[in-house]
């Protein structure tokens, strides 16, 4: 029997960089794109892996938790990391593991022709469809079991880096993030502490038209962390002293939209994009780089009612956010015009992972 799980896509609104520390605060929400994971029971001593998105079909054995593949491939990391930690909790608990062939599929929409990511969390979404669909096909449905592993799964996939915010909104949806204050150094005892994820539930303004557009350039957001980290050690006062400014403007920020006042969404949203422009600054890093603020202002005197990048930044996608259809069509068609790649068929939904 195959079981599949559709998980959801994210967007970083606000908080990037200020929630890798804990007690900050930032706004995750999901969009209607993602991937689509299947599992089924292969034959004895079989695992196979179809990665359809990268055409790689690989097979392997198990080993107690771990995988031998025949062949190794850097596209099948997150996933090989997120079934290892998946069978490592089955086999602590004493439940016998199956053979398994699992396959996944990532909408078209994040990856620009197969290649340039636009930073809808497809190493998240895949991480987490992964793990829910081993869990169930074992018998287990525990959305917040998921959560630490495939949270656990993921940070060590990035190189011990990472708030887990893209992993959090997989499974749970919409919400205001703030990250854990969790020691993640060895697995049995990340599983075996209280979970320590704070989140409040947050429903997207029915009044402002979000439109994602892609920059035309991707970015790695552990290497703009590694960057932002490396500023931190050196300057390790003044980092905190920005941080605690950047969270006030991200708290401000959190209000505006619980208030649902368009203006002061713009005003501290603003704030928040200008801040961490300043961090990249500061860092020597080029999280908005001179190029993408002219194509923020361009795309504000076309219909947008504020516009800014999304996540870490460096490249990606921009979210522009109108007002009233007009205002939307009249972006649209501005930005096609000017040879950027516009995701209108991308919408901000509100959904944890889910069976189908």
């Amino acid at each position: 029997m195959e079981t599949q799980i559709r998980t959801y896509g994210k967007l970083l609104i606000f908080g990037s960089y200020a929630i890798l520390e804990p007690g900050n605060i930032g706004l995750v929400v999901n969009v209607n794109k993602g991937t689509t994971t299947k599992i089924e029971e292969t034959r004895e001593g079989q695992l196979v892996l179809d990665i359809k998105n990268f055409d790689i079909s690989v097979s392997g054995t198990v080993q107690g938790h771990k995988i031998n593949l025949k062949k190794e491939h850097d596209e099948v990391y997150y996933v090989k990391n997120a079934i290892e930690y998946s069978f490592k909790y089955l086999k602590n608990q004493g439940i016998k593991i199956k053979d398994v062939k699992i396959t996944s599929i990532n909408d078209p929409e994040l990856f620009i022709t197969r290649k340039l990511k636009t930073g809808f969390g497809s190493s998240a979404t895949s991480t987490v469809g992964v793990v829910a669909a081993i869990l169930e096909l074992h018998g287990i449905e525990n959305r917040k079991l998921v959560y630490k592993i495939a949270r656990y799964a993921h940070y060590k996939s990035q190189g011990r880096i990472g708030s887990g915010f893209d992993i959090s909104a997989a499974c749970y949806g919409n919400h205001f993030f703030m990250a854990e204050n969790h020691s993640m150094d060895t697995f049995e005892k990340y599983m075996e502490s209280e979970q320590g994820l704070l989140k409040e539930v947050f429903y997207w303004p029915q009044n402002l038209i979000p439109i994602i557009i892609f920059t035309g350039n991707s970015a790695s957001t552990t290497e703009l962390v590694k960057k932002v980290f490396e500023y931190r050690e050196k300057n390790p006062q003044e980092y905190k002293l920005l941080m605690q400014e950047y969270n006030f403007i991200n708290i401000a920020c959190k209000k505006a939209f619980e208030l649902n006042n368009l203006e002061l969404i713009r005003k501290q949203l603003e704030k928040s994009w200008e801040f961490r422009k300043l961090l990249g600054e500061k860092a020597k890093v080029d999280i908005e780089s001179k190029k993408i603020t002219r194509i923020l202002e361009k795309l504000k005197k076309h219909g947008a009612f504020a516009a800014g990048l999304l996540g870490a930044g460096g490249g990606d996608s921009i979210i522009a956010l109108c007002t009233n259809k007009l205002n939307r069509n009249t972006l649209i068609e501005y930005a096609q015009n000017s040879g950027l790649t516009v995701l209108d068929n991308v919408e901000i939904v509100n959904k944890g992972y889910e069976a189908i």
